[in-house]
């Protein structure tokens, strides 16, 4: 995931933390991976095999076919020696009270502090030794004055923006998105009928296959306080994706294939996004009901405060 990508997810989190997590009780630390293929990797796994495919009565069946024979690939071999087409990030949550910190990443890579009380923020970056600070309603009044200046900039390259409101006010499913890609609505979803013990959960298998994506989701019991917080955190490290890339897929799908379960594993294979495809694979790899030290939440003594603009790069 791009930084730039990062900072957008961070910044439409903030705004939705309200509504995602409210009041809980569940204090401790949630640690989950998530898995990127694509580029050369992808294709090798998609179309490099030897062996005769069937006839396929519909691109869902292919898609079906196609997703079951890669996701029974190792990790261990889907990581090995593939170099940018392959990443792998692991990220840990520590929550306390309405306080959340999310690290993403390598060690020293930055992380983010939010506190759902106050709306606020600070993504800290100990590399250069600095910080941001905002509020929910700054990110907001500064998402308005980037979506005027890419306005402003469009009109002066010659688009019609009018013209583009009134296509997007026309689109219904079945028509071509923005990206020039067929939407063909919400995916099936089917138990699989298999259940196992996965990350510590005792988890069942489903899947949700449409004409343009292949899903299959570990599915667990949302039986406490503890596992219902684990779910909306998960949900909101979902939305740090970049949506405009990749709308609609991996949280949104975990929450197609689990309902009000927890996803504790998530295959998906989108071959028709982007360039060559993407295939991605989310979990959540431990829970630990635990103290989490308030100084976590803190920002280290000597950093040094950065606006959003600095880090933006907007202005002088």
């Amino acid at each position: 995931m791009r930084a730039k990508c990062r900072f957008l997810g961070v910044l439409s989190l903030t705004l939705a933390l309200p509504s995602l997590l409210g009041a809980q009780s569940f204090e401790g630390v949630i640690r989950g991976r998530t898995v990127e293929v694509g580029g050369e990797a992808l294709m090798t796994h998609l179309y490099g095999g030897d062996e005769d495919e069937p006839e396929f009565e519909s691109q869902a069946d292919w898609l079906r076919h196609t997703g079951n024979r890669l996701f029974q690939i190792p990790l261990e071999q889907l990581t090995s020696g593939a170099g940018e087409d392959v990443r792998v990030d692991e990220t840990t949550l520590r929550l306390k009270g309405t306080r959340i910190r999310l690290d993403s990443g390598s060690p020293g890579e930055g992380y983010a502090i939010y506190d759902v009380a106050t709306r606020e923020s600070w993504l800290v970056s100990p590399a250069d030794r600095s910080f941001v600070h905002f509020s929910a309603d700054e990110v907001e009044a500064a998402a308005q004055a980037a979506a005027r200046d890419a306005e402003e900039a469009m009109a002066a390259m010659g688009v019609d923006i009018d013209e583009i409101r009134r296509e997007a006010a026309e689109y219904e499913p079945g028509e071509l998105d923005a990206q020039g890609q067929m939407d063909y609505g919400e995916p099936r979803v089917r138990s699989l009928d298999r259940t196992e013990r996965l990350n510590g959960f005792q988890a069942s298998a489903y899947e949700a296959v449409s004409e343009e994506e292949f899903a299959v989701g570990w599915c667990a019991r949302d039986a406490s306080q503890l596992q219902a917080t684990m779910k909306k955190l998960t949900e909101m490290a979902g939305a740090m994706e970049d949506e405009e890339e990749d709308e609609g897929s991996d949280v949104a799908m975990g929450d197609l294939l689990c309902g009000d379960g927890i996803p504790v594993r998530v295959h998906l294979l989108s071959p028709f996004s982007g360039m060559d495809g993407e295939y991605t694979i989310e979990e959540v790899l431990s829970i630990e009901e635990t103290s989490v030290p308030d100084d976590v939440f803190e920002i280290p003594t000597g950093f040094k405060k950065k606006t959003l603009e600095e880090l933006w790069g907007i202005g002088g």
